[in-house]
């Protein structure tokens, strides 16, 4: 049921759910109006996390890591569990499905990395 709602709300929305912008990365949440704005300066660097079942890739997500988290994710109890395991992990504040937005994930990786060096 909810798999449905959700494609119902892919085909009537008329924004789109990430921008990227000289400065900054723009994520949208499908079902809000709520946005999320990510300035390139506080970027330290972007990977990709793939999910598969039995071989096939069904999920991909870049994963933007933040040079410092905010100050109400890192005193989170989430936060300090991620860290137990990797610090690459846990300072990814935000991530951009892109199988939601019908993208090549390599061409999206490329551009936000190109972006994030011209920032510097």
């Amino acid at each position: 049921m909810f798999g449905i709602i959700i494609s119902i709300l892919y085909l009537i929305r008329t924004k789109p759910l990430l921008t990227v912008t000289k400065n900054e990365i723009i994520i949208y949440n499908i079902l809000s109006t709520k946005k999320t704005n990510v300035n390139f300066e506080e970027i330290k660097s972007f990977f990709v996390i793939t999910t598969s079942y039995k071989g096939i890739t069904n999920n991909r997500q870049i994963c933007i890591q933040m040079k410092k988290p905010i100050k109400e994710y890192n005193n989170s109890l989430f936060y300090k569990f991620l860290l137990k395991f990797d610090i690459k992990i846990a300072n990814s504040q935000y991530v951009i499905q892109t199988n939601f937005l019908n993208i090549n994930h390599k061409k999206l990786l490329a551009i936000l990395n190109d972006h994030l060096k011209n920032d510097r």
